[in-house]
């Protein structure tokens, strides 16, 4: 499922990005995940799958001839260093979208620096309205809208 989310996001990045394509110059996405710490075994898992995604892109010829390369920040699962993190990634030029955090906490986090540096965002563990609400740029592979988010009004 994760697989087919991180597969599903970067097609999807490859179809914005080829309209654009005029160079050779690498794709830069980054990944926000927990690499270290409690969580590390997911979000090792998570980097592992979209390694070989980007392998098998790469291997195809990469995004209309431009290779994809993945700028690996670890959270640690921790708000203040997802803060950090999610600052830098914003603000690296070459970053065209990031994709992670794992949990809620940690996201919405980071929601704000993305929001403020218009950087696309997509994690794929995280099912909270709270995390997709305050952003045009926040996308989840896990959430889906319920009768209560529609009645409250938090989509």
């Amino acid at each position: 499922m994760r697989f087919r989310a991180a597969s599903n996001l970067l097609g999807a990045l490859g179809a914005l990005l080829i309209l654009g394509a005029c160079t050779a110059e690498p794709v830069h996405i980054g990944v926000a995940l927990p690499l270290t710490g409690s969580k590390a075994p997911q979000g090792t898992n998570i980097l592992a799958a979209l390694n070989l995604e980007v392998d098998r892109i790469n291997q195809a010829g990469g995004l209309k001839g431009r290779p994809i390369e993945l700028v690996v920040k670890d959270d640690r699962n921790d708000v203040e260093t997802a803060r950090a993190v999610s600052a830098e990634l914003g603000q690296d030029p070459r970053v065209v979208a990031v994709i992670g955090h794992y949990d809620a906490a940690t996201a919405q986090a980071g929601a704000e620096n993305y929001d403020r540096s218009g950087v696309v965002v997509y994690s794929p563990s995280v099912a909270s309205s709270k995390f997709l609400s305050p952003s045009p740029w926040t996308f989840s592979g896990t959430y889906t809208l319920t009768q209560a988010d529609i009645n409250a009004g938090t989509f």
